[in-house]
């Protein structure tokens, strides 16, 4: 047998015709196929959607009528009903009222002694034991004095606003006046700054109060005097009248960090700030007798 050469093994012309004519064809009947399927999907896509649609509102509809609106109101049990308790009422809530004295307590002790000293049982408190101070916001006639209008300004600032004023352009019933120039010292010689009771810088200082511990007069600052410079003195225009003005507010006497050129000191605010934190005429002489005999000594510089 003659055995076929590579020649002899190829397909014909006639074959790759046949081969190609049948890959035709296989694509046009897969195209054919792929349209019909679509068709097909497009014709059912509407049903299958609405059929879904449908199911979904059958179920809200039977979920709206099996729950209850949230803010539908529930009706109590009936009295009679045995077997059931009835709702416990619900519990009283008290809300503890701070007093004054538990308002002075949170203060140091020196803050106290302080306070005692220089206010309840100052020698010009008509009221022993008892605070008096004045109601703010504190008429004030400045007149004009620039470092009158300085001090007062500190004062509200560093109190937070827990001492007020209220500026004035006469002498008011109820408040305090500011003179410029003819301060005495102790001995009766020009100084640099003392209170008083009437506007003769020789009139003397008392507080005068109603029973309630409000002070119901007028004070006079006076300030300044020809033998008074600050300059030489060694200290700033506006201490003089921080100083001053702590006595009209209410600090009668002086005690460490309240002595004269300092203005307002640590010492000086807080004992401010506790005697206005509590009301006029607060009960202290309990607090004072019970201070500890070594409170003077807990003050940050003594």
């Amino acid at each position: 047998m003659e055995r076929p050469t590579v020649r002899n093994r190829l397909p014909s012309f006639s074959s790759f015709a046949v081969i190609r004519q049948f890959s035709s064809r296989l694509n046009s009947g897969m195209d054919r196929c792929r349209t019909i399927t679509q068709r097909h999907w497009l014709i059912l896509q509407f049903p299958i959607l609405t059929l879904i649609a449908l199911v979904f509102l059958a179920c809200t509809a039977s979920s709206a009528q099996t729950v209850a609106p949230i803010d539908a109101p529930v009706l109590a049990d009936p009295p009679s009903r045995v077997g059931r308790l009835a709702p416990a009422p619900a519990p009283s809530v008290t809300i503890p009222t701070v007093t004054p004295d538990a308002t002075l307590m949170l203060y140091p002790a020196w803050t106290r002694k302080f306070l005692c000293e220089s206010n309840a049982y100052y020698a010009g408190n008509p009221l022993p034991g008892k605070t008096i101070r004045f109601q703010t916001p504190i008429a004030v006639n400045p007149n004009q004095v620039p470092q009158v209008l300085e001090a007062i300004r500190n004062y509200e600032a560093m109190t937070g606003d827990l001492i007020t004023f209220r500026i004035v352009d006469s002498d008011p019933q109820v408040g305090i006046v500011f003179i410029e120039g003819d301060a005495l010292d102790r001995d009766g010689e020009p100084g640099c700054g003392h209170v008083t009771s009437g506007r003769d810088p020789q009139s003397g200082f008392a507080f005068s109060v109603t029973s309630d511990g409000v002070v119901n007069s007028c004070l006079y600052v006076h300030l300044g005097s020809v033998e008074c410079d600050p300059a030489r003195e060694g200290f700033q225009c506006c201490s003089i009248a921080e100083h001053e003005l702590a006595h009209a507010l209410g600090l009668g006497t002086h005690f460490p960090g309240f002595t004269g050129i300092e203005g307002i000191s640590l010492e000086l605010l807080v004992t401010l700030t506790a005697l206005y934190r509590v009301p006029p005429a607060t009960e202290v002489s309990k607090m004072c007798e019970t201070l500890p005999v070594g409170a003077l000594k807990l003050s940050p510089k003594h």
